[in-house]
């Protein structure tokens, strides 16, 4: 077996570690590094970098309030998608019920049975016979006179 530093037959106790540091994170180190270093170089200017300081940290608790409302946010959208996925697969299993003759008939005639993927419209006109329909919309949306 090889070992890392290119030695056959070391033991794994000799093997030194060594660290792996991402460059988002070596950028933000060498960002605190010169933060504290502007601090200390200029005692004059002590008050101004405190208000910096105190910007910066409002930047990032905005930052952080962006992440997280996004996380809620995308997290109530799968789950309204996944609602709407179930709607719409049930929708098609109605859709060869809704074309038979029989079921057409009895739309026809206001005897129509309610379907699960039914919307509020569809439910409310399938009570009334076909040639009052318009008269029924124009009450629900205050047209009628």
């Amino acid at each position: 077996m090889k070992c890392a530093t290119g030695l056959y037959g070391l033991e794994a106790t000799h093997l030194k570690t060594i660290a792996y540091i991402p460059g988002a994170l070596r950028d933000r180190y060498q960002h605190q590094e010169e933060k504290n270093r502007r601090i200390n170089m200029n005692p004059a200017g002590l008050k101004r970098s405190l208000q910096c300081l105190e910007n910066e940290r409002a930047t990032e608790v905005l930052k952080i309030q962006q992440i997280w409302r996004g996380f809620r946010g995308r997290k109530s959208i799968a789950h309204y998608l996944g609602d709407r996925r179930l709607w719409v697969a049930q929708r098609v299993a109605d859709s060869h019920r809704r074309l038979s003759l029989r079921y057409l008939v009895m739309c026809f005639f206001g005897r129509g049975p309610l379907l699960e993927s039914d919307s509020f419209h569809e439910a409310m006109l399938k009570k009334f016979p076909i040639w009052s329909h318009r008269t029924i919309e124009d009450i629900v949306q205050g047209q009628y006179y």
